[in-house]
C-alpha cells in the first residue's frame, strides 16, 4: 500500500476502515495529513494508543454516510477491507464523496483463492 501511494507528503489521507492504526501511522510518519476511521470502538482505542489522542479517528461504518465533507482528501486507501462489504453500492460512492476531483482510491482486497483454503483448515496459505 505504501509503495502504491508513493509520495504521500502533505496529501491529506483518509484511511478506511482503519484498525488499530498501522498504515495510519506509516503515511503519517511519510508526511501524510492522516484522518481514519473504523466500525469498532475498541479499534480506535487501540489505534489512539499507538497513534497518540491528536490523531483525527472517528466510528463510522464503511458502509453508510461517513462524516467528512465532500472533498476532504487527496486520497482515500482501503486496505484490506473492500470485500467484507455486503453491498458496493453506497461504499464507494461515499469515498468518491470524500475524494477532491482527481483524488485516488487505493484498494488492496484479499485474493480469492486464498479464502476457500484458509477456511477449509489449511493455516499455512
Amino acid at each position: 500500500m505504501l509503495a502504491l501511494a508513493g509520495d504521500v507528503t502533505g496529501r491529506r489521507i483518509l484511511d478506511a476502515d482503519c484498525g488499530s492504526g498501522p498504515l495510519f501511522a506509516a503515511l503519517r510518519d511519510r508526511g501524510a495529513v492522516v484522518s481514519g476511521f473504523d466500525a469498532s470502538s475498541g479499534m480506535l482505542a487501540l489505534a489512539r494508543r499507538r497513534l497518540g489522542d491528536g490523531a483525527d479517528l472517528r466510528v463510522a461504518d464503511l458502509g453508510g454516510p461517513l462524516p467528512y465533507p465532500d472533498d476532504a482528501f487527496d486520497d482515500v486507501v482501503a486496505s484490506l477491507v473492500l470485500h467484507y462489504l455486503e453491498d458496493w453500492g453506497p461504499a464507494p460512492a461515499e469515498l468518491r464523496r470524500v475524494l477532491r476531483p482527481g483524488g485516488r482510491l487505493i484498494a488492496s482486497v484479499d485474493h480469492p483463492f486464498a479464502i476457500p483454503l484458509i477456511s477449509a483448515g489449511n493455516p499455512g496459505v
